[in-house]
């Protein structure tokens, strides 16, 4: 059993790394990468329906997410929220609403500089709040 899901995993593992590695990035998306966060080493790429996402772990923030379109212009960046800087209302929602607690949360930025915090509740449920804690999607 251990044996199989060991198997599974490695495969699984190795899929992913394949198709990660053929991720083809316009070298525009990658120049604005540079010049938005010079200090982003290790970068991986996805791409994102018609968009690029660039994955690298920051020494401040943690794991970070930029999100550019295929012409170079920024999206979002999504960095990790830690449940205990969320807006309380969040919590309290997320408690009264579903019954559970919060996994984890990441904080996004749009490109002209909106605030949300996409949320993942401990029964997997994601769901998306604005800055003051103020559902506004799933």
């Amino acid at each position: 059993m251990n044996v199989r899901l060991l198997f599974t995993s490695a495969l699984l593992l190795a899929s992913i790394t394949i198709s990660l590695a053929q991720v083809s990035v316009p070298k525009v998306v990658q120049l604005d990468l540079m010049q938005r966060y010079p200090a982003a080493k290790n970068v991986t790429w996805k791409r994102q329906l018609r968009n690029y996402a660039a994955m690298w772990n920051d020494k401040i923030s943690g794991q970070t997410t930029a999100v550019f379109t295929p012409g170079g212009a920024l999206v979002a960046v999504f960095t990790p929220a830690p449940a205990q800087f969320l807006p309380s209302a969040i919590a309290a929602y997320v408690k009264a609403t579903y019954k559970t607690s919060i996994s984890s949360a990441q904080k996004k930025t749009t490109a002209i500089g909106k605030q949300f915090y996409v949320v993942t509740t401990k029964t997997g449920k994601a769901l998306v709040f604005d800055q003051d804690g103020k559902q506004v999607g799933k």
